[in-house]
């Protein structure tokens, strides 16, 4: 691998990097809102409100990570471009082609990355995510019994909950 090449390589890689997760974050925020109602409603805890909420982040990162790339592509080659470094090296003897080595790397690495991320990890996060949403949502005691009231079972039966532990 040449220097152009492996500049050009870790140029687009740390775009992408940087430009999937800023998008991942702003996805995130905008979905993890979605539940908060858990905490409000039902008493979730904040660690268990951010599990809930990172189990979604590899299925955004696998809808996030080819527009990064791309963009990230058009930027650093226009950069590239502008700042006339393109035209240095194809004078120094650097064909298209090698110039174009780093983009198709960096397909290569995003395509395997959301291969993985869609075969293996969102399902798994997915299955997972729906284990302790199935789980909030039927448990009884999180529904009838609420801390610090008193809580009516059945008529003629009412019960404290001072605090509830884990």
């Amino acid at each position: 691998m040449t220097e152009i090449t492996r500049y050009i390589f870790r140029q687009l890689i740390i775009g992408t990097i940087f430009v999937s997760g800023a998008l991942s974050c702003m996805v995130w925020l905008t979905q993890s809102l979605r539940f908060l109602q858990f905490v409000v409603n039902r008493g979730l805890s904040l660690t268990a409100w951010i599990k809930l909420t990172l189990l979604l982040l590899p299925n955004f990162l696998a809808v996030v990570i080819p527009p990064s790339l791309f963009f990230v592509v058009l930027f650093v080659y226009n950069k590239l471009m502008l700042d006339r470094e393109l035209i240095v090296a194809q004078a120094a003897g650097v064909s298209r082609v090698t110039l174009s080595k780093p983009a198709a790397w960096a397909a290569g690495i995003a395509t395997l990355t959301c291969l993985a991320l869609t075969l293996v990890i969102v399902p798994a996060s997915l299955r997972t995510f729906r284990e302790i949403q199935w789980a909030m949502r039927n448990d009884v005691s999180q529904m009838l019994l609420r801390e610090g009231a008193f809580n009516q079972i059945t008529p003629g039966l009412t019960i404290y909950v001072r605090v509830r532990d884990g």
